[in-house]
């Protein structure tokens, strides 16, 4: 009983072997059942064993797949810049007509007269294959576990809370500031620079600083 068992538990694993390199070859599960003379329930019961053996810990046939896998991208991502260089590169078209019905002074029938040329098209480049390109980078690096979640801590001094400090104004303080400004905004709409000297108004800080005083504020 033990014997058999044993068995059963190699052809298990022996056919869970099969279905990982056909998976990792792209092969859909229907055609894995198909080749491997088994349900299609029993492949996907084999790849959900699989996959939470994977997320385990890489073995030696994940680490091989994974190798198969980035020599898949690298493959992918020469094509897409081979095949960038070729649509930077002019196109030459060529072109052929026809002239029928020619004839001689004396009314004789000619032959068509075929003629050819050539244009040539500049092209700027296909930017679907730099797209490629940059899909083959990101997945290169996210099978390799490049990717790091970035965490961005906002402390102060010592590991505390970050102070903001909050400048204390008077009345007068904050008038004055306003009457600048509105200075500036006007300059601007008259044309006249923002530094510059402008119309004569009357010193709006100064009264609201001397009226701030005469209230008590």
């Amino acid at each position: 009983m033990a014997g058999r068992n044993k068995l059963e538990s190699l052809k298990i694993e022996y056919r869970r072997f099969q279905v990982s390199r056909l998976y990792f070859d792209a092969v859909p599960q229907w055609e894995i059942a198909e080749r491997l003379k088994v349900g299609e329930a029993t492949v996907s019961d084999d790849l959900k064993a699989l996959r939470k053996k994977w997320s385990d810990g890489p073995d030696k046939d994940h680490a091989a797949h994974q190798a198969r896998e980035l020599d898949r991208i690298d493959d992918l991502e020469q094509l897409a810049r081979e095949a960038w260089k070729r649509s930077c590169k002019d196109v030459e078209i060529m072109h052929a007509g026809r002239t029928s019905g020619r004839a001689t002074k004396d009314g004789a029938p000619l032959p068509d007269l075929v003629k050819s040329y050539k244009t040539v098209k500049g092209q700027a480049g296909d930017p679907r294959f730099l797209e490629r390109v940059a899909w083959c980078v990101s997945e290169r690096a996210r099978i390799l576990g490049l990717y790091a979640k970035d965490q961005v801590e906002h402390t102060g001094p010592g590991g505390g809370p970050i102070q903001h400090e909050h400048a204390s104004l008077t009345n007068a303080e904050r008038l004055a500031r306003l009457a600048a400004l509105h200075d500036v905004v006007r300059a601007r709409r008259v044309g006249l620079p923002a530094d510059g000297p402008g119309p004569t108004t009357p010193d709006v800080g100064a009264a609201a600083g001397e009226s701030a005083a005469a209230d008590g504020v």
